[in-house]
């Protein structure tokens, strides 16, 4: 990458393209709360003192086994507490929960 942009958004694909029903890939995945992207940039961009660091501020999740179905919901972090929004409920959850999705 020759620059790195303000706000970092990561896609995990999570759907098996090989099943024919478009299957849900279920092993659990655990994310940093801060991520370093020096290496991954250009000398070019290194030279710019582009900043590389970012913190982890919220995760979208779907509950469901395909690809055609299911439920989306996320967690978000507001004054240094996370949250979970699941359609109208709002609920305070422990940082864990959000790092192992």
């Amino acid at each position: 990458m020759y620059t790195l942009p303000n706000v970092l958004i990561l896609h995990l694909k999570r759907f098996d393209p090989y099943s024919s029903y478009g299957g849900k890939i279920t092993r659990t995945i655990t994310c940093p709360l801060e991520l370093d992207m020096a290496g991954f940039v250009s000398d070019d961009g290194r030279d710019r003192g582009d900043n590389s660091q970012y913190s982890l501020y919220a995760v979208l999740c779907h509950k469901g086994m395909g690809a055609h179905s299911g439920h989306y919901y996320s967690y978000a972090i507001a004054n240094g507490r996370w949250y979970k929004h699941d359609d109208s409920c709002t609920s305070p959850v422990d940082e864990t929960t959000v790092l192992m999705v």
